[in-house]
């Protein structure tokens, strides 16, 4: 399905919202391809930024990522929880950060 910003998606539908598999194709790039419900990330899935070269890869409830694994395109890692959407992604307390050179710190 294509929507009038640019973007588009393929997978499943059910009552007209995207549910099930499916990948959807944001107007700037950005790719998100797993799990939906009620037309929102619900499941496992992984977002890519096209622009970043980051990704999110985990679980999302309701459009949120709420535990998983942030990686920039330097290998810097965050594995933890999370709150906020792909736009306004916050780290939750107690995940940990690695860097590529094996470094780690426990975010606060």
């Amino acid at each position: 399905m294509k929507y009038a910003d640019g973007s588009k998606y393929h997978g499943e539908f059910h009552a007209g919202a995207r549910a099930g598999q499916g990948t959807f194709y944001y107007a700037n790039g950005d790719l998100f391809t797993g799990c939906w419900k009620g037309g929102k990330q619900d499941g496992q899935g992984q977002y890519i930024f096209k622009a970043s070269g980051a990704v999110l890869a985990g679980s999302w409830s309701k459009g949120v990522m709420t535990e998983g694994t942030f990686t920039d395109k330097f290998g810097n890692e965050f594995k933890g929880n999370f709150s906020g959407d792909a736009a306004n992604l916050a780290y939750g307390a107690g995940g940990q950060f690695t860097a590529p050179s094996g470094a780690t710190a426990i975010a606060a």
